[in-house]
């Protein structure tokens, strides 16, 4: 069964040019809403499944959809953003914390130095310094 979910995750208001970075206002984001129902639907499972299970389901959503991003299409991009976001929802749910809470970190900017965009120095290996 396929689910249908309306989520204003950093999405913003209206069309933007492709390419773009999606716009992001604090407060646009439900993830309490994601997480409720992922346990409506899953929650018994999950319960069952434990922690450690859950944590590789994760990981192997996680593994899908960096294949996807490297080598996917549109809609396999989306398929596994989708399941890694549900896994993810699953996780929070099974160890009592809210992806909302946890996502206010960046509600200034830059966990690190509070800028929007973000300001600090580029540490991937190889980058220019």
């Amino acid at each position: 069964m396929r689910m249908s979910l309306i989520i204003t995750l950093s999405r913003g208001v209206g069309a933007r040019a492709a390419g773009a970075p999606p716009s992001y206002a604090p407060g646009m984001t439900d993830l309490d809403a994601v997480q409720a129902r992922m346990a409506a639907v899953y929650g018994e499972r999950d319960a069952a499944r434990g922690v450690p299970a859950t944590v590789a389901w994760l990981a192997e959503e996680v593994g899908e959809l960096a294949k996807a991003a490297r080598k996917g299409t549109r809609a396999e991009r989306l398929h596994e953003l989708g399941d890694v976001l549900a896994w993810l929802a699953s996780l929070a749910n099974q160890l009592d914390c809210s992806l909302a809470e946890a996502f206010a970190r960046y509600d200034d900017g830059c966990p690190r130095c509070a800028a929007t965009p973000c300001a600090c120095p580029d540490r991937t290996p190889g980058a220019d310094p």
